[in-house]
Order: structure tokens, then C-alpha cells, then sequence
């Protein structure tokens, strides 16, 4: 028996098997049949990659059920895959579209999963309809997955008109096999010419936005210049790739093993060209007519591309703006507190002073104060109550000429202000000093003063944090006296990009002494830690736990790139760090230019859903000209101080909106 069968799948002798097939007749037979089936089914196509874009899309719209399993299957840290698997979520589906009569009724008939017809978007006739502020990851992720279904679809039909021992273009069935393998084609074509498509033409705005600057910063530490040479190519080098993997591994896992492929990664049989123009083929195993699918693949791929029947009856993805109830979660976890929130009054803000002098004499200087308990708080500068609407600031001017830093202060100050914040924060100690702090406040803008602690510093050693407490102690009696001064913003995500945690111990007690330090210096303006969104909230409870005494001058900040804000702010009372919350970051991560806008709006309307809960927010980043290649997704203005899209003006306006509604119009 088992000769038999390897009789069966073995080569056959040439006067046993041949085969002759005239290579115009293959043309004509194939590929001239094929172009106008194209035609007639072309409308059928669309309308199926457009259903798998939908479905693609439905599917990543409840990837964050499976985040906390996908977070230890990852191999990066899990803050940047939460944003990432946040980013690809980004994505909701109001169903699918279709053009005329018969969009109408299938709108009536199933409006859950068919959209009105003027939903499909211009040109197309048929739509896989999404919400508009879709993340770019998300939407290139559904095109790419729809695709690659469409390709597996025409793999397992070819497989089906291939499945004859004898060739299938000889067989009993002519008709009927032939046809179910120009389908497979069509279907293999047009996956493959899409794929490609769509990985060429992508632009590098959109490649930033799907997460390669954030790549490129946090975890390969390119420079902004070498991002900007490597970005364009090596991206759509990575994409294709990508493309190319997902089409080679599912094939290798669902091989039985390599029988169920659909012929193009078998050994192929033998095909011959014969003096008389004619192909002799000799069969190899079952199956086998790999380079002649092949061929005819790619042949059939060009020609589709080239061909002007591609534009017939297109699909084209359709985001429509869908009005969202508010979310009342906040509003709910504050108002089911043990206690009402306090009711600041004025002189409060003089009570840090009073407990650290004895006195209520104001300082040279700003005064600024925290008020409140129980997760709720106020902030306070010179005796009134503000709201932080605050940008980073991340200039690199220290070199410049004193004239030159002057102006170029003058530039960013006055379109800052002029937008309706109130506050810059920084990064970098050096870049902020004497001339920055005044120019800030001829422009009424308060400034985080930014000192850098290095993560990777030796803190068990008593010399290191030594040198570093003198350095932060004559930085303190340099600036406390500033009038723009607000805050001491000690430290950066140093928790986060620790490389060794066994210095966390160190690391935590150090920060201890150290803002403590700090507040016996100048009880005048709150110390804030930064830190990556609230992934090390234990770490520094813990750390003021064992140092005792309520902090109640001491700010957390939140750096947080997501919706996951929501989440954030309803569970901040389940951290147990009873002290004033801040977003010392915030962006949309993922959206395109066009989407931006609407992504800083949501971020910052979710701050403001309950007062007392939040301080404030610091949207990232100014400009594009930054210190970070992530900077350049980022920026609101470009490297000319020109808005890099509506982001600006669309924070401008909802600032002023709130200015004026709480201190009447024209008042600041």
C-alpha cells in the first residue's frame, strides 16, 4: 500500500504524463477571462473588503478586553504596550454602507449593522462606516487584516480547484474548476496589489501617529535628526515585512503540514518548454501546479493594478462624527465620597508659610499653595484659586545669544498666552533660568521648574546623593523668588526608566529627604513628581508612607497618552495617595493630523468633568522642534512657530470659553 502511494505522488515518466498547452491559448483562456470576470464581480469585491473592515475593525474594538493577558505575553515594558494595545483599540464600527435603493433597504432592513447611504464616503459605493478619531494604527491595522482575510479566502479556493491528481485544466469539470480559480486569483490579486497599496502610500505624518516615533524614542533612543533621515524608508520597509510575515506564518501553522498550502510553497513539478512553443507539464505530488499559480499571480497582480477597472465600483472607508453621551463615572465616584469636598477660602493660602514660619508675611516672590483633602483640591497663586491649563515647553534656546533667547521668548510667550494657558513645563534645568522666568511673567505664565534626576544614578551611594542635594539645594535659593515660579517639578519618569529596580528602594527614600529638603527651603511653592500615568503610584505611597507626615504641599503628576485618562482619574481614590493630582502630560496618541484636534478637546474635557479631582493638565508638546523625535508627532506648532494643525486653536478656543465663563469675557 505504501508503494502505492508513493507511486502516486511521485514524478511520472514524460510519455506518461505529458501535457501540452499552447502558451497563447494560456492567455487567452486565462488571462483575458479573468480581466472581464474583474469587471463583473469587481463591485462583489469591494463590498467584501469593505464587510472585512468592518469586521477587522469590531474585532479591535474589544482588544482591551484581553489587555491585562496581552500585557505579559509582550516583550516590552508595560506602560508603552498599554499605549500601544490602547492605540490599536482605538476603533469603533457603526456598520457598513451601501450607495442607492439598496443601501436604503438594507438600512431599514438591518440598521444595526447597515448605515444610512449618505453615511459611504464620496466616490465609493459601498463603505465600512467608523467613528471618526479612529486611531491611523487601528484603521491601517483593519485594511491590512481584511486583506490578508480576502488572501486566504482565494488561497483555500485555489486549493479547492487544485485538488485533483490529473491537471485541473484537463480535468472532467473544464468550466466549473477553471472559473473557481480565476475567483481564487481575483481574490489573491487584489489582497496582495491592496497590501502593497496601502504600505507605499501611507504618509510619514500617518507613520508617526501609528506609534514609530514613539518607537524610535522611548525604546530605540534615536535622535530627532536620525528619525527624520530613517523614518520614511525603513518604515514602509518594516510594513512590508509586516505584510509579508502575516502572509508566510499563518501559512506555515496552517499547512498539514505543507499539503494544505495553496501550492506555493510546495516542491512544484516539473514544467518544460517545448520546441514547438508548448508548456510539457509533468506532475510532481497531488496538487502541484505552484509556478504556474504563481505566474499567473503575479501576471494578473500587475494587470489589475495597471487597469483602469480597478476604479469601478470602488470601497473606500467612511468616518463619521457620532455624538457620545457624557461619561458620568468622575462625577459618580466624587459624589459617592464619605465627605464633601472642602470649600477653599483665600486665606488658606497662606497656611503652608504660616506652618512652616510661624508667620503669614509673604514671601518675595509668588506665594502658591494646595488646599483640600479626601481627592479633592484646589490650587492657589497669590491668593486666587486657578485652574492649570498648561503646555510643555520644550525649547532649546540655552545656547542662543541672551538677545536672541529674548525674542524667540517673546515669540512662544505671547502665542501661549495668547491661547489661553497659564502654565509651561519643562524637562531640562538648564534650559530654564533667570531670563526665561522673567520673560514668562511679562506674559502672566507661571513655570514648573524642571530638575532632572538620572534614573540610572548609584543612590545607594551616600556621595552621589550627597552632590545631588547640593546641586538641588542652590538650584532652589536661586529661582524660589521668581514670580513666575509655581512649582519645583523634581524628577521625570524616574521610576519608569530606572534600568536597575533594585535602586527603587534607594531611589524612594532619597526622594523623601529630598523634597522635604526642598519644602524647608521654600514653603512657598509645592514640590510635584512626574511619572508615567499610574503605573508607580505604590512605589512613591510606599516611599511617604515610611518617610511619615501628610505632604499636603506635595503634587503627583500623571503623564498619560490615552483615553485610559477615564479609568485613571474614577480610581485615583483606590491609590490610597491622598495629595493633588496632575496631568503633567497629555496628548492623543495614534489619531492623524486631522483627528487631533478632537483628541486634545476629549483628554482635556475629561479633566475638567469634576472639578477639585484634577489641577490641571499640561497638553504635550509645543513645538516640534524638540529635543525627542517623538516631539515631532507631538508639536502644536511647527518648527516656524506656525500651528502643525487645528490642535492649538481648538485648545485656544476651549480655554478662553472657560476663561470667560468663570470670569466674564475680556477678563484673564
Amino acid at each position: 500500500m505504501m508503494e502505492a502511494v508513493n507511486q502516486e505522488y511521485s514524478p511520472l515518466p514524460k510519455q506518461q504524463g505529458q501535457y501540452s498547452v499552447d502558451r497563447a491559448s494560456l492567455w487567452l483562456r486565462y488571462v483575458i477571462p479573468l480581466l472581464g470576470l474583474y469587471f463583473i464581480v469587481r463591485p462583489v469585491l469591494s463590498f467584501v473588503v469593505q464587510s472585512s473592515v468592518a469586521v477587522a475593525a469590531a474585532g479591535l474594538d474589544h482588544i482591551d478586553g484581553l489587555e491585562p493577558t496581552l500585557l505579559q505575553l509582550l516583550p516590552v515594558v508595560e506602560v508603552y504596550a498599554s499605549v500601544m494595545l490602547r492605540v490599536l483599540g482605538n476603533i469603533q464600527v457603526v456598520g457598513l454602507g451601501v450607495t442607492g435603493s439598496t443601501g436604503e433597504w438594507l438600512h431599514r432592513l438591518a440598521p444595526q449593522m447597515f448605515g444610512d447611504p449618505p453615511m459611504v464616503a464620496e466616490g465609493a459605493w459601498v463603505s465600512a462606516i467608523l467613528v471618526s478619531g479612529s486611531s491611523v494604527l487601528a484603521v491601517f491595522a483593519s485594511r491590512l487584516l481584511a486583506r490578508l482575510l480576502l488572501f486566504y479566502a482565494g488561497a483555500v479556493l485555489a486549493q479547492a480547484a487544485m485538488g485533483s491528481s490529473r491537471p485541473w485544466f484537463l480535468s472532467r469539470h473544464l468550466p466549473k474548476r477553471r472559473l473557481m480559480f480565476l475567483i481564487a486569483l481575483l481574490l489573491q490579486a487584489e489582497a496582495l496589489v491592496g497590501m502593497v497599496v496601502m504600505a507605499a502610500n501611507i504618509a510619514d505624518a500617518d507613520l508617526d501617529a501609528m506609534g514609530f516615533a514613539l518607537l524610535a524614542t522611548k525604546l530605540l533612543r534615536v535622535t530627532p535628526l536620525a528619525y527624520d533621515t530613517m523614518v520614511g524608508s525603513l518604515a514602509r520597509i518594516m510594513l512590508l515585512s509586516t505584510i509579508g510575515m502575516g502572509i508566510a506564518v499563518p501559512s506555515l501553522l496552517m499547512a498539514r503540514p505543507w499539503r494544505a498550502l495553496p501550492g506555493l510553497w510546495r516542491e512544484p513539478g516539473q514544467l518544460q518548454s517545448g520546441e514547438d512553443g508548448s508548456f510539457d507539464v509533468h506532475l510532481a505530488p497531488a496538487n502541484a501546479a505552484p509556478r504556474f499559480q504563481a505566474v499567473m499571480l503575479l501576471t494578473v497582480a500587475v494587470a489589475l493594478a495597471l487597469s483602469p477597472v480597478s476604479k469601478v465600483a470602488p470601497g473606500k472607508i467612511a468616518e463619521i462624527s457620532v455624538e457620545s453621551s457624557p461619561d458620568t463615572s468622575i462625577a459618580d465616584a466624587a459624589s459617592a465620597s464619605d465627605e464633601a469636598p472642602p470649600v477653599p477660602e483665600p486665606a488658606l493660602i497662606a497656611t503652608p508659610v504660616a506652618r512652616a514660619t510661624g508667620s503669614v508675611a509673604r514671601p518675595a516672590g509668588s506665594l502658591v499653595a494646595i488646599s483640600g483633602h479626601n481627592y479633592r483640591h484646589t490650587f492657589w497663586v497669590n491668593g486666587s484659586p486657578q485652574v492649570l491649563r498648561g503646555v510643555g515647553y520644550n525649547p532649546r534656546y540655552r545656547k542662543l545669544p541672551d538677545t536672541e533667547r529674548a525674542a524667540l521668548y517673546d515669540k512662544d510667550f505671547s502665542k501661549i498666552a495668547a491661547s489661553g494657558f497659564n502654565a509651561v513645563i519643562g524637562w531640562n534645568q538648564n534650559e530654564f533660568d533667570e531670563l526665561a522666568l522673567r520673560k514668562a511673567n511679562e506674559y502672566s505664565l507661571g513655570v514648573f521648574l524642571p530638575y532632572d534626576l538620572p534614573p540610572q544614578a548609584n543612590y545607594d551611594d551616600p556621595a552621589v546623593t550627597a552632590q545631588l542635594k547640593q546641586d538641588i539645594a542652590v538650584w532652589v535659593e536661586r529661582y524660589k523668588t521668581a514670580p513666575a515660579l509655581r512649582m519645583w517639578a523634581i524628577g521625570n519618569e524616574v521610576f519608569h526608566d530606572m534600568s536597575d529596580k533594585r535602586q527603587v528602594p534607594a531611589f524612594s527614600r532619597f526622594y523623601a529627604e529630598v523634597v522635604n529638603m526642598v519644602h524647608e527651603l521654600d514653603p512657598a511653592h509645592p514640590v510635584l513628581y512626574r511619572d508615567a500615568e499610574d503605573a508607580y503610584v505604590g512605589l512613591m505611597r510606599s516611599a511617604f508612607k515610611e518617610a511619615g507626615a501628610k505632604r499636603y504641599w506635595l503634587v503627583y503628576g500623571m503623564n498619560i497618552f490615552t483615553y485610559r485618562m477615564e479609568s485613571v482619574l474614577t480610581k485615583w481614590p483606590e491609590q490610597g495617595l491622598d495629595v493633588a493630582l496632575l496631568i503633567s502630560e497629555y496628548a492623543p496618541t495614534g489619531l492623524s493630523r486631522e483627528a487631533r484636534p478632537g483628541g486634545y478637546l476629549r483628554m482635556w474635557k475629561v479633566m475638567q468633568k469634576e472639578p477639585g479631582r484634577v489641577l490641571g493638565g499640561f497638553a504635550y508638546v509645543w513645538s516640534t522642534n524638540g529635543p525627542e523625535a517623538l516631539d515631532r508627532t507631538y508639536g502644536l506648532v511647527n518648527d516656524n512657530g506656525d500651528p502643525a494643525d487645528a490642535s492649538l486653536s481648538t485648545l485656544a478656543a476651549e480655554n478662553w470659553k472657560e476663561i470667560d465663563a468663570a470670569n466674564g469675557p475680556g477678563e484673564p
